[in-house]
């Protein structure tokens, strides 16, 4: 679900910031939803929780950082950027 949205969010939204809350708003509602179907199932235990907590550091200083980076980039560059991780994560997926 996420590289479809993404290029859809890409197409429709010229303004980088605009694009970035379009695609974490998305991306929070549809793993909201995920988070509850995996309670719902058991899969969120107690060692889940934890993992989550201790991982929740590096996620902070990762956001920290990117939005430093994302505010000094072009949109143009952006772009690219996504476009060509996108290209690259697809070509891994095919060839592994």
């Amino acid at each position: 679900h996420g590289p479809p949205a993404v290029i859809y969010f890409l197409a429709v939204e010229n303004d980088k910031n605009r694009y970035m809350a379009l695609s974490q708003a998305y991306f929070l509602l549809t793993n909201c939803i995920m988070t509850f179907f995996r309670f719902r199932s058991g899969f969120l235990t107690e060692f889940v929780g934890w993992s989550w907590l201790y991982s929740s550091v590096g996620v902070v200083i990762g956001s920290i950082l990117g939005k430093k980076l994302f505010d000094s980039l072009p949109t143009n560059t952006i772009r690219r950027v996504i476009y060509i991780y996108m290209i690259f994560s697809g070509a891994v997926i095919m060839f592994k």
